[in-house]
């Protein structure tokens, strides 16, 4: 039988990495969508708005969707 306190531990620790992991990846996708911005061509992209909407939507629908995950370990 798998121990109740190690398999709280073990989220908690999943729980942050995939955080760490997340909050990463969200600075190097701005960061790249930012980098782009200042090096492209006047042609390439109209708005960049529309741009960082395409990757700042599905990121939010990630952090609410973990949301779900912290509730599960933590109790508010």
């Amino acid at each position: 039988m798998i121990d109740m306190q190690f398999t709280l531990a073990a989220r908690e620790w999943l729980l942050g990495a995939s955080f760490v992991l997340f909050a990463v990846v969200f600075v190097a996708i701005l960061a790249s969508h930012w980098h782009h911005h200042k090096h492209a061509d006047e042609h390439f992209h109209a708005s960049t708005l529309t741009e960082m909407a395409w990757s700042v939507t599905p990121m939010v629908m990630v952090f609410v969707t973990g949301l779900a995950g912290v509730s599960s370990v933590f109790s508010f």
